[in-house]
């Protein structure tokens, strides 16, 4: 089975950067992920439309999650040197 991704948008370096005290929540959650509701009010409205924009979360069953391709994708971004 081959997996196509689309090519990465420029701006993630910028918006995982943005967004990285969410980014490492929803990594740190693991498959649980954590709770929409709860989500919105820690990092805000913005910041789950961008990141549900982005692909880099979904919903699933009312909460927050990675998928297993931008798991992948996440974790390298977040060790980007910050700046």
């Amino acid at each position: 089975m081959e997996v196509h991704l689309p090519a990465l948008p420029i701006d993630w370096r910028y918006e995982v950067k943005k967004y990285r005290k969410a980014v490492k929540a929803i990594l740190d959650s693991g498959e649980e992920g954590i709770e929409k509701n709860r989500f919105i009010e820690n990092f805000g409205r913005e910041t789950y439309g961008e990141l549900t924009k982005n692909w880099l979360i979904e919903e699933r069953e009312n909460r927050c999650v990675a998928t297993e391709v931008s798991r992948a994708i996440l974790e390298a971004l977040l060790q980007l040197p910050r700046g």
